[in-house]
């Protein structure tokens, strides 16, 4: 079997066995995901300045040099997602899990793909649209009992001047907060994803809905929290949450009290909901906390009552009562109890000297709710500006508005009915583009893990090559052993040598390729000659000239003799610095030339081996290229050990053997004398008879004498010896070589 055979073989076998955990943290996935995120950014960007926002090419730079994405799977970890900023090191980071229930929802390869791609549109959301210093001036606020921006219009009902009087209280004032804070997220979740939406159209918005699936799925309407005894203010918080997540309610066949309430707040979040204003939005919060006043109050009075209850009855069985029991079986209690959403009682009553353990079981209650809603993310560390706030004096231009909202006469982002143009695109989220896209990715890692394995397999097979190699016949003793190494894989290092080095390499290749490419051609497809003066085929269009020149001839196509190259590059330990940086610069220009040209070739390096009379081989070019990146290997060439210039030799002519050629011309490059340039016993030295062995072989062996020991080197090799006095002029000089043995 062919070596290409091979790997294909190898990529239909790496493809059936892949993971999805391996596909989400390979290299190339995360290829893929940072060339979307790019694509994302620029887009959303450019929609931003055609919507009147004034955002400078220099910011989306900015963002996109600061920008780190990390992509791991960890089903254990209750983190969904996350953005933040990593001040000390000036990086923006996106987390995404790849293993979180919201893609492990999903049943298809395809799914998962697309609702990982809907976790980053919805952070990259957050990075864009957010306005993370006024949410933090707004909560600092909360905590203190001040309003922020300005105090909300229902501060002035009843149950807002209760509010008023309880934030008199600091703990009361930190689960507000806290509660703000929760209703915000989901507001700010829907508000970017519809934004996100709005300037990057296309499979953005179906990514976002396959990633929420899970959620609206699993959704609990009012019927199953009302038979799951759980109180008003968890019911309403529930509901609320869900509208301005998802644009949706899930009410079941439920028509109770509590109906006036949610349609109260989902007034209050379409008015808010598509305000690019970040005040505007906090405004609508503000307003949602006093709807939500006299419910918290309750909650908090039955939970007081509640830990009270459980530390008599512990003081009774001569126990220690728990510090807070959060939420149990009490009833659908209202603040007049049974459901009925009358704001009267005890909920009117204000809270005073409210213990930890209550604010803390509250604050409890209200992280689950709002994990059942949104999943678990974390921005914390986020101190960005949105690019789109319309209050910043740059952007008085822009939009104040997303489309969709009532002021331009559109249906809102949901109905209480439930519909929601968000949730409905679910169904159709899996489509050609996230199986395509996924696909690729595939067919990548398995074709690079492919290759890896092809690569360590022909390894493996020059190493068997190597040992069973007899050097003997070139004068060596038995004793000598060869090893032979290659990268398996191409390192991101040497890819940025090679790139750069990449424009100067290939400048030098193509002059030197532009005298011979046509010749080359025209021998290799054949072709006809015309405006011969005789022959046996007359050319009419040729008798207007004149010339007596009207004959032509078919030449057949030919490349006889054929030329194989082998380049050997000595990487003993002298030749650190300016000479291995020459060598495999010339080492990359030859490997171009012939690549181009479709001249058979190898490339090796050597030094010595790991044990007495051994040599060590590293392989940078093979016949057969399987992944492209011999180029990228050369670039590793490293100065190291000794210089055992005649194993290496006969091993490298053995190894031509095997090139498609007539011709083989063997470029040795050096700096000195051989460390195995032993005298025979007819008095010849190891390198002389070599070289004569392969000269009757027909091979043609020229050496290239570098740095300042270049008359050993010269002492050595004869009159196949070049002096390569300038270092810049080594590939010319070389290639010129290979040139002038073309037509031998």
């Amino acid at each position: 079997m062919d070596i290409y055979s091979r790997v294909r073989e190898l990529v239909e076998d790496k493809k059936e066995k892949l993971t999805m955990e391996q596909i989400f943290t390979s290299s190339e996935y995360a290829r893929f995901i940072w060339n979307k995120t790019v694509n994302i950014i620029s887009g959303a960007f450019y929609s931003l300045r055609r919507h009147g926002f004034n955002v400078s090419q220099s910011e989306e730079n900015k963002l996109l040099q600061s920008l780190e994405i990390e992509i791991f799977c960890d089903p254990k970890n209750g983190l969904t997602a996350c953005a933040g900023v990593d001040k000390l090191h000036r990086k923006t980071m996106i987390r995404l899990n790849a293993g979180c229930s919201f893609v492990t929802y999903q049943e298809t390869r395809a799914g998962q793909h697309a609702a990982l791609l809907g976790l980053l549109y919805h952070e990259v959301g957050h990075l864009l649209f957010s306005d993370y210093p006024s949410l933090a001036a707004w909560q600092q606020q909360l905590r203190k009992g001040v309003w922020f921006p300005n105090s909300p219009q229902r501060i002035t009902t009843g149950d807002g001047v209760l509010l008023g009087k309880n934030m008199e209280d600091g703990g009361f004032c930190n689960v507000l907060s806290y509660l703000a804070g929760e209703v915000n997220n989901c507001i700010e979740d829907g508000y970017i994803e519809r934004e996100i939406g709005e300037m990057c159209p296309g499979n953005g918005r179906a990514y976002i809905a396959t990633m929420n699936l899970e959620l609206i799925e699993n959704a609990l309407t009012i019927e199953e929290d009302i038979a799951a005894k759980k109180e008003d203010f968890d019911i309403l918080l529930n509901q609320i949450l869900y509208y301005a997540e998802f644009g949706q309610c899930f009410y079941g066949d439920y028509d109770g009290a509590l109906i006036p309430v949610l349609e109260e707040a989902i007034e209050i979040i379409d008015d808010v909901g598509f305000q690019r204003s970040p005040f505007k939005r906090i405004e609508g919060v503000n307003e949602l906390l006093c709807l939500l006043a006299p419910y918290l109050n309750d909650a908090i009075q039955k939970e007081q009552k509640r830990q009270e209850s459980q530390k008599d009855q512990g003081q009774q069985n001569g126990q220690e009562a728990p510090g807070g029991s959060g939420q149990t079986g009490q009833g659908n209690s209202s603040p007049n109890g049974n459901g009925s959403g009358s704001q009267s009682g005890q909920g009117n009553q204000a809270q005073s000297g409210v213990s930890d353990a209550v604010m803390d079981a509250l604050r409890n209650r209200i992280g689950q709710i709002a994990q059942s809603v949104n999943g678990e993310s974390d921005h914390s560390n986020m101190d960005t500006r949105a690019y789109n706030n319309p209050t910043k004096s740059q952007n008085m231009n822009g939009e104040s508005q997303q489309p969709g909202g009532k002021s331009d006469g559109q249906d809102p982002a949901g109905a209480p009915s439930g519909s929601s143009s968000r949730g409905s695109m679910a169904a159709n989220a899996i489509h050609g583009a996230a199986e395509q896209s996924l696909s690729n990715i595939i067919n990548q890692i398995a074709e690079a893990a492919a290759n890896r394995q092809a690569e360590a397999e022909r390894t493996q097979e020059l190493n068997q090559e190597g040992k069973g190699i007899s050097l003997s016949d070139y004068g060596l003793d038995s004793n000598i052993s060869v090893s032979v190494s290659r990268a398996e894989d191409v390192s991101g290092e040497n890819i940025k040598v090679y790139e750069g080095l990449e424009n100067d390499v290939i400048g030098a290749s193509r002059d030197l390729q532009r005298d011979i490419r046509r010749v080359l051609k025209d021998r290799r497809a054949g072709g006809k000659l015309k405006n011969l003066p005789f022959g046996r085929r007359l050319e009419v269009t040729s008798v207007i000239h004149g010339d007596g020149k009207y004959f032509s001839k078919t030449k057949l196509p030919t490349e006889k003799p054929r030329l194989g190259v082998g380049l050997l590059v000595d990487e003993s330990g002298s030749t650190k610095g300016p000479l291995i940086a020459a060598a495999m610069r010339t080492s990359l220009v030859i490997e171009d030339f012939c690549r181009s040209l479709d001249i058979p070739h190898l490339i090796y390096g050597y030094t010595t081996g790991n044990y007495q009379n051994s040599a060590s081989i590293i392989s940078y070019a093979e016949p057969h290229e399987i992944d492209g990146g011999n180029r990228y290997r050369i670039t590793g060439m490293a100065g190291r050990g000794g210089t055992p210039t005649a194993s290496a030799m006969a091993y490298m002519l053995k190894r031509m053997q095997t090139l498609p050629a007539d011709i083989r011309l063997l470029i040795v490059v050096t700096d000195g004398q051989s460390g195995d340039n032993r005298m025979l016993s007819d008095g010849e030295h190891l390198l002389s008879n070599i070289v004569r062995e392969a000269r009757r072989r027909n091979y043609i062996v020229c050496a290239a004498g570098i740095g300042r020991n270049k008359e050993s080197v010269e002492k050595e090799f004869g009159d196949c010896f070049i002096d390569i006095s300038d270092l810049e002029q080594m590939s010319d000089e070389l290639i010129g070589v290979i040139k002038s043995n073309l037509w031998v």
